[in-house]
């Protein structure tokens, strides 16, 4: 099984075509593409984005950009994703809103590996949080380890 993970597409629809068009040129290709979330946010395409993404079958997980568009929660702090997300909000379609909404926070792809956007600690908001930091890197991978799905991946 040969997977492509993608992420971070920031409802960038040219980018998103030129590297699913570039998975599919390889001689191998990909079974299955993987999204470990941030789908929309900051580039005009949100719709065209979540729709693109449909229609190629891909798994996804909920980012922290996609969880404040959909509502689901606040990224408060940074004038320029606040003034984006709210532009967002007004452009999705109401079936792509829900789409969004029902994205999950992790993912187990075929008992092999889990995704997530962030990271799997703390449990206040990881999905918010980067990993800059040796010790940040480490919760993650202690919380891996200690995972209900039983994947170390």
């Amino acid at each position: 099984m040969r997977y492509a993970i993608i992420a971070d597409i920031h409802a960038n629809i040219e980018a998103l075509e030129a590297v699913l068009e570039r998975i599919s040129s390889l001689g191998v290709g990909a079974d299955k593409i993987i999204c470990c979330g941030d789908l929309v946010v900051y580039y005009a395409n949100p719709n065209e984005c979540i729709e693109t993404l449909n229609r190629w079958g891909v798994q996804s997980v909920i980012g922290n950009h996609d969880l404040a568009a959909a509502g689901v929660r606040a990224l408060d702090g940074w004038e320029v994703a606040e003034k984006a997300i709210a532009w967002t909000k007004k452009q999705l379609s109401a079936q792509n809103l829900l789409m969004l909404r029902n994205l999950p926070r992790t993912l187990v792809i075929d008992n092999r590996f889990l995704i997530f956007h962030g990271a799997l600690h703390p449990k206040k908001t990881p999905e918010n949080l980067h990993l800059f930091h040796e010790q940040d890197v480490v919760k993650t991978m202690l919380a891996l380890t200690k995972h209900a799905s039983g994947t170390r991946l």
